[in-house]
């Protein structure tokens, strides 16, 4: 069992805070209470051989990550039965479980955990408006990596003239329509969809002025799977011979909560060395300085080819989950448990264990066969 004294230099008073002493010991110290943080600290309840102690860092006043900073009119962007985490449903939380849960119900989510895993009997403490140093640490758990980037954060990757009005979507509901003004939104993922719907607009034109004076631009280009605060940052393991643990995309959806999960259980199977362990979490390459543009098309290495005989593109994240979810299958008890698991779909959409298995081979198998992937490597 691990276990970790921390000073709590930098942390504020929380009304979600147990902990009444400045120094304190825990056997595992979380830092992020967002959707990974949160989901690694329920499977590990659930499953850690032995009772464990949890502290959870967090640099927001309350858990929940992302979600306290985005717009107020955002939802989740999937059915809420496949997020969260492992032990307690979303969807009962939300008013209207067939639509898709709002910013307040899944906030409201995630601070009921904390007094579900206390009623439960489980040691966990939060820490709000806290900061952590990861460069003197050991024995703790970074679920902050895949911090996403949000608009409301993160500035546009281009540049802006003067006099243009730029806004996050936050702004949005403030500014209203009616205005005179048209508005212009920039990116058309989820930020992007969520904007449009939030604008109902009569186009006006007021003589005499530019198109550009006449237009709000709204920014929604941050990208919330990119991952701007780890991204300076160098590929690490998953789990370190140090002791700390790194929360990773290691399957691109469900995502972050499912990858909590996924870590955590591996967490807590002492049967496997670090180095299996390890080779159950294989990580998308890092981009090669210079490749990633900010904008436009997805450098070569990431782009499917399809020739026959042709290099794989075996960095491409998607055929790096394919890989990862084939040796999960193959792996004594994580199969099982997988399948089960509230966060992964299979057996929600009626497959049983061997059909999911079954799946999970011909899609690796085809994918084999156009040259896309290469055949499952020995041991492993």
């Amino acid at each position: 069992m691990r276990s970790r004294s921390f000073e709590e230099d930098n942390a504020r008073s929380s009304p979600l805070v147990s902990m009444a002493t400045e120094t304190s010991s825990c056997d595992y110290l979380v830092v992020g209470a967002g959707a990974s943080g949160m989901s690694f600290v329920d499977t590990l309840l659930l499953h850690a051989p032995e009772p464990v102690s949890v502290t959870l860092l967090d640099k927001r006043e309350q858990p929940g990550g992302h979600w306290n900073d985005a717009y107020d009119y955002v939802t989740l962007h999937q059915p809420a039965r496949n997020y969260g985490v492992e032990s307690t449903a979303l969807e009962a939380f939300t008013q209207h479980p067939e639509k898709l849960a709002s910013r307040d119900e899944i906030l409201d989510y995630y601070r009921s955990l904390l007094s579900r895993w206390g009623e439960a009997g489980h040691r966990v403490s939060f820490v709000g408006g806290a900061a952590y140093d990861f460069g003197s640490a050991s024995y703790v758990v970074d679920a902050r990596y895949t911090e996403n980037d949000l608009p409301l954060l993160v500035p546009p990757k281009f540049s802006v003239g003067d006099g243009v009005d730029l806004i996050p979507p936050n702004q949005l509901p403030a500014r209203g329509a009616g205005e005179g003004r048209r508005y212009c939104v920039l990116g058309g993922g989820e930020a992007g969809g969520h904007a449009r719907s939030e604008l109902a607009l009569p186009w006006a034109n007021e003589g005499g002025r530019s198109a550009a004076e006449l237009t709000t631009y709204v920014h929604c280009t941050a990208g919330a799977f990119n991952f701007g605060a780890s991204a300076a940052e160098g590929r690490r393991p998953v789990f370190s011979s140090e002791g700390e643990i790194t929360v990773q995309e290691l399957f691109q959806f469900p995502g972050f909560c499912f990858n909590g999960a996924v870590v955590a259980w591996l967490e807590c199977q002492r049967g496997l060395s670090l180095a299996q362990k390890n080779a159950l979490c294989e990580l998308p390459p890092p981009p090669e300085e210079g490749e990633a543009p900010p904008l436009g098309q997805a450098p070569a290495r990431t782009r499917p080819r399809c020739a026959h005989g042709a290099r794989a593109p075996i960095g491409h994240p998607l055929l790096v989950s394919l890989r990862n979810l084939r040796r999960w299958y193959a792996t004594p008890g994580m199969g099982e448990w997988l399948h089960g698991l509230r966060l992964f779909s299979l057996a929600m959409n009626g497959y049983s264990l061997a059909e999911g298995r079954a799946l999970v081979e011909k899609n690796c198998d085809g994918l084999v066969e156009a040259g896309l992937l290469t055949p499952p490597e020995e041991g492993r």
